[in-house]
């Protein structure tokens, strides 16, 4: 049985809005899907747009600590330049 997908090393993506209301809320899909794979992966991602958040005020009771990333860094380190490859 082969995959609904194809394996490719691109990343190559397109943008797929949810509703024509509000073009603004997208996500981005494998641009080398079957189209019928395709067009089941956008309806089912269309039916559940309740679950997605665009910003942390659509999840207002979902502690800040816990969306929020922060990095521990000890003050009295050094700062280090790291050489691009």
């Amino acid at each position: 049985m082969e995959a609904p997908w194809k394996a490719t090393k691109t990343k190559d993506t397109k943008k797929v809005s949810f509703s024509l209301a509000n073009l603004a809320k997208t996500v981005k899909i494998g641009a080398h899907l079957d189209p019928k794979y395709e067009d089941a992966l956008v309806s089912f991602l269309r039916s559940n747009v309740d679950v997605f958040t665009w910003k942390p005020a659509d999840m207002p009771r979902v502690p800040r600590e816990l969306i929020e990333h922060s990095l521990h860094i000890s003050l009295t380190a050094k700062p280090i330049k790291q050489k691009l490859q």
